[in-house]
């Protein structure tokens, strides 16, 4: 039994320079070791005076604050209070929280294509290690709940936004957002969001496969989709005409692959649009239901559909199906951007103020990715960012100058000695092969 106790102590300030974010410094490092400093100050205005704060500044902090685990504006106050931290980062002067928001306001009237253009800068030094050249894009719109004045009812009943996003599958890479308003629907503009996409890839890469759940079963952009020669996978919505195919199967259409539970049946066959230029298959999985009224049924059956251009004889339905369901992943990491990285509610009353900070959001995610990929040991690039948080950039620290020379004493055991040694070479080797 545990003893019942008052665990009383005493507590009293210090004046040393002591502060909890040790790991946050190395984050800094690396994305200047990428050059954002430089991209920022090119790409978006610079101040009107030689007092103001360089958009770099305001860029740096943004992904501070989001990288280490704010989600709003107050929270930089926490960064502004660490000495420590900002001595470690050089971060000389700091601005208030006001003077973040009106920066954000102003950049929402000139400065969102300037963050985009920054955003694909990064996205292609981050890739340019990455040696494949073809990559699967996964695209989905997620909901952000936000009770401003001015954000519309998404269909979900709820006031907010409702931006779309499409992620590189192979290294989790966003590489396009669109912040959007509530009340446009998910299935509105998506070849020109494929098409921005394709556009925002680097030079020597591109997208040669494409999912999507059925917001994007549309004959407009599977025609698009061919064209390019890109493989798709997209759910497609029970109505009549898809409905009418699966009635026009026979049982012996329908078959249980063999290492199944023996719960679902699979079945393929050809389908069109009114619009589109060339066939495609549908591929079918039913499973008998128990209780028909509890869920969607035609018959005793549910079932699910993907549309596709894969060949039926390389790739059978049943390994369609499991290709597709893949694209959960983009969902898991639509979770990972709004509850990681603070981007689950808006800071400001309007529209374009709120596109550029999730447009930040996105940039701190793309970058937190980068590390992990290019700086961290293989077994961290699974890490979500909390996890990185907690065993990384949560690490007390002791600043100390010494012989003109800044020095932080972490309290972390040898193990992760070696995982910061590891990374501070890994930015050295960044630095210089961008440099060359």
């Amino acid at each position: 039994m545990v003893a019942q106790a008052v665990f009383n102590f005493k507590f009293k300030r210090t004046e040393k320079t002591i502060t909890p974010h040790g790991g946050i410094p190395f984050f800094v490092r690396y994305i200047n070791g990428l050059g954002l400093i430089g991209l920022a100050n090119t790409y978006m205005a610079m101040p009107g005076n030689a007092r103001g704060y360089t958009p770099a500044e305001y860029v740096i902090v943004f992904c501070m604050l989001l990288c280490g685990g704010g989600s709003t504006l107050e929270d930089i106050r926490v960064i502004k209070q660490d000495l420590g931290l900002r001595v470690l980062c050089g971060l000389n002067r700091f601005m208030s929280t006001d003077a973040l928001g009106d920066w954000l306001r102003r950049t929402g009237e000139y400065g969102l294509p300037g963050l985009g253009i920054i955003s694909n800068h990064i996205v292609s030094r981050i890739m340019k290690r990455d040696k494949r050249m073809i990559y699967t894009l996964d695209v989905d719109a997620t909901e952000i709940v936000a009770n401003k004045k001015t954000a519309q009812f998404t269909y979900n009943k709820n006031k907010g936004y409702m931006p779309m996003l499409g992620f590189l599958a192979e290294n989790q890479i966003c590489i396009h957002d669109e912040f959007r308003e509530g009340n446009i629907s998910p299935n509105s503009n998506q070849v020109a969001f494929y098409k921005s996409c394709k556009a925002n890839m680097p030079a020597d890469k591109k997208i040669g496969c494409y999912r999507a759940d059925s917001a994007c079963y549309q004959a407009e952009l599977f025609n698009t989709l061919e064209q390019d020669g890109v493989t798709y996978a997209i759910a497609a919505p029970l109505d009549i005409s898809i409905l009418t195919a699966i009635a026009t199967l026979s049982k012996e259409d329908w078959y249980v692959p063999g290492k199944a539970d023996g719960k679902h049946e699979y079945a393929l066959t050809t389908h069109s649009m009114t619009n589109t230029k060339k066939g495609f298959y549908i591929s079918i999985k039913r499973e008998r239901m128990r209780q028909k009224d509890l869920f969607e049924s035609v018959g005793e059956y549910k079932y699910h559909v993907v549309a596709t251009n894969l060949d039926p004889l390389k790739v059978p339905a049943h390994k369609i199906h499991q290709w597709y369901n893949k694209r959960c992943r983009a969902e898991n990491l639509n979770k990972e951007v709004k509850s990681g990285f603070g981007l689950e509610s808006m800071p400001c009353g309007t529209f374009k103020a709120n596109a550029v900070f999730f447009r930040l959001g996105i940039l701190s995610y793309n970058l937190f990715v980068g590390f992990k990929r290019l700086c961290c040991p293989k077994d961290w690039h699974r890490h979500t960012v909390k996890t990185v948080r907690w065993r990384m950039f949560n690490i007390a620290g002791h600043v100390v100058r010494h012989a003109r020379q800044v020095i932080v004493c972490l309290r972390i055991d040898r193990e992760l000695l070696r995982v910061f040694e590891y990374i501070s070479c890994r930015i050295d080797m960044l630095r210089m092969d961008l440099s060359s």
